[in-house]
């Protein structure tokens, strides 16, 4: 089961597990809606809306479904009986969202409320509900990702303040200060809740390693230049 904003993150997800690409929770809903298939897939829904975010004031105008409304449409399979209980607690849910929160904060027409640390924890905060929330409804193998490097993204240029030869450092910062968060959700869960398995996946890292020594990976074109500012 997968709770995100990113696709084509999924897609690799896939193919890393070596399982075929889950399908669109409204798709297989459609689907069984109108008898095209019995059940819903036994692989795994995506629950992924492009563009949202952990807070319900991300992009609403957009048309996305928050990942509020993604907890919604899966605890209704499960209390429906739509979905298997068993198949629930030997999923692995993915837990990939809070970039476009980030990169929201930083835009100049909406100005925030909250000053970055709090801005941050309100988006924990929302993270921590969704854990409690599957684990209530049977999940028990969670992994949080974080988010890359926010600040070094093409778009960022366009950002009143924002540096256009490097990275936005201010955006990092919160960007590592979230990911910092999610990393100690996981190191509680064992704790918090029994028989749970949490799992931390190090994108920021990753990306950074990736971006400062792009020729390793076998690409020339991450180049070095926006690596300036790794913060």
């Amino acid at each position: 089961m997968i709770f995100s904003i990113n696709t084509y993150f999924l897609e690799i997800e896939a193919q890393f597990l070596g399982i075929e690409f889950q399908k669109p929770f409204l798709e297989a809903q459609l689907a069984v809606v109108n008898g095209s298939r019995k059940d819903y897939p036994s692989n795994g829904i995506n629950f992924a809306s492009a563009g949202s975010g952990v807070l319900q004031a991300t992009n609403p105008d957009w048309g996305v479904i928050s990942i509020q409304q993604q907890l919604r449409q899966f605890q209704a399979l499960v209390q429906q009986n739509q979905i298997d209980k068993e198949l629930v607690q030997n999923s692995l849910f993915l837990v990939e969202s809070g970039s476009n929160d980030i990169f929201n904060y930083f835009l100049p027409y909406d100005t925030p409320t909250l000053d970055p640390g709090a801005f941050v924890q309100a988006m924990l905060t929302e993270v921590g509900d969704l854990i409690d929330q599957i684990y209530k409804l049977g999940a028990r193998r969670i992994a949080l990702f974080s988010l890359g490097p926010v600040g070094c993204i093409p778009a960022r240029a366009l950002l009143p303040g924002a540096p256009v030869d490097k990275c936005f450092g201010k955006m990092n910062l919160m960007v590592k200060k979230y990911n910092k968060g999610l990393e100690s959700l996981v190191n509680d869960m064992p704790i918090k809740y029994p028989g749970a398995v949490g799992v931390f996946g190090a994108v920021y890292d990753i990306v950074q390693r990736f971006r400062a020594i792009p020729a390793q990976y076998r690409n020339s074109s991450a180049g070095s230049q926006n690596h300036k500012q790794k913060h």
